[in-house]
Parts: C-alpha cells; structure tokens; sequence
C-alpha cells in the first residue's frame, strides 16, 4: 500500500478525534460542520491526499 493510501484514513481518524475533543469542550455549543475548523481542515486534508494519491497511481508504469 502507498503511502497516500495509508494516510488518507489516519487524517480522518485524527481530524475526528481533535473535532470529538474539541465539542467535548463545549457540550452545548452546536455548530454545522462548516463552522468546526477541525472538520474543514480534515476535509480538505482528505481531498488534497487523494487528489495526489490519484495522481501518482496514475503515473505508475503498468
């Protein structure tokens, strides 16, 4: 497994556990997700590794 493929589910799995941490701060504050700067930055983290995952399966030589 490349290493794109490896850490596009670890930065989702801590982009979730720094969000979960942060609500568990403020219990009542309820926010949409784009307004929870853990989320967003998870998001686009995923989308940039998979963008580059997909390009460099790409290029590979068959």
């Amino acid at each position: 497994m490349c290493v794109f493929c490896v850490v596009v589910p670890a930065t989702a799995v801590s982009g979730l556990a720094l969000d979960q941490q942060a609500r568990k701060k403020n219990p009542n504050k309820r926010l949409p997700f784009y307004r929870r700067p853990y989320i967003v930055l998870t998001i686009l983290a995923i989308v940039l590794l998979m963008a580059a995952s997909l390009f460099f399966h790409s290029r590979s030589s068959t």
